[in-house]
């Protein structure tokens, strides 16, 4: 048996449940990660002059599966010029995704504050924030990550120094950053797979538009008879026999046995 051939309805179907999964798929990944990689690329350069330096205290951090560590907190605070009449005194971060550990941290920290404080208990180090720390540095022996964190303080954390930064115009109070990190490539990934299945979804479905056009033209003219058909129609018949006509014999016969039946009558008279 041959296989069917799928029908306009289904071939429509096919192609719009298609094009919706694309440009579904398309605005997903552009809300993850092309929201994002917009937000760090409009940072704008500047430069931080450092304006205090010091350490608060030690944190506990994660280094792996069933590892623990401390590193100690140091800060610098660095102002920077938004305008010609202000100037903003912020921390300084080592970049965008420490800031952004920072500001998710603090903003954890407050919602469970509450809830820590009613159950008497302690933050696990899951839980816990990294604080508003300029680095963190979590390796499992504690003493590398003082020694990484004095080698940051000797190189940035001199007072009166000016440090390239960049800042969010939109969040000065929210720090400084030295370098900005965003995911460019999975952004391009991501973006441009759904973006190219969208478009050939659509130029399937104008090429199938296209030939579905052109199958009814060609119905409509193989239904219409054409000209050179209706010629050679009128110009071929079919030749008329002729047959004998039965209903003049049979007239003929009639009149014979007429004239014979008056002749007999008239004899014998």
């Amino acid at each position: 048996m041959k296989a069917k051939r799928p029908t306009k309805a289904c071939m429509c179907a096919m192609l719009t449940v298609w094009i919706l999964l694309a440009g579904l798929v398309l605005i997903i990944t552009s809300l993850v990660y092309l929201k994002p990689l917009l937000r760090v690329i409009s940072y704008r350069r500047t430069s931080c002059l450092v304006q205090n330096v010091f350490y608060t205290t030690q944190y506990v951090c994660s280094c792996g599966e069933g590892c623990t560590s401390y590193y100690p907190c140091f800060m610098i605070h660095v102002s920077i010029n938004v305008t010609s009449s202000r100037a903003w005194t912020v921390i300084l971060y080592t970049d965008t995704e420490q800031q952004d550990t920072v500001t998710q941290s603090s903003q954890k920290r407050r919602e469970n504050a509450d809830h820590f404080l009613a159950m008497n208990t302690e933050p696990t180090v899951a839980e816990s924030h990294y604080g508003d720390c300029s680095i963190m540095v979590c390796k499992e022996d504690p003493q590398d990550n003082r020694d990484a964190v004095a080698v940051f303080q000797e190189t940035y954390g001199q007072r009166g120094s000016l440090v390239p930064c960049y800042y969010a115009p939109w969040d000065v109070a929210g720090g400084a950053v030295m370098k900005r990190i965003h995911p460019g490539l999975e952004a391009l990934h991501a973006v441009l797979w759904p973006m190219m299945c969208l478009i050939m979804g659509l130029g399937l479905c104008v090429i199938f538009c296209k030939k579905c056009r052109q199958i009814e033209n060609l119905d409509k003219r193989d239904g219409d008879p054409k000209p050179e058909d209706t010629e050679n129609a009128e110009s071929v018949r079919t030749p008329i026999i002729k047959t004998p006509n039965c209903s003049n014999k049979a007239s003929t016969i009639g009149k014979k046995r007429k004239q014979r039946s008056l002749r007999s009558l008239w004899m014998d008279t």
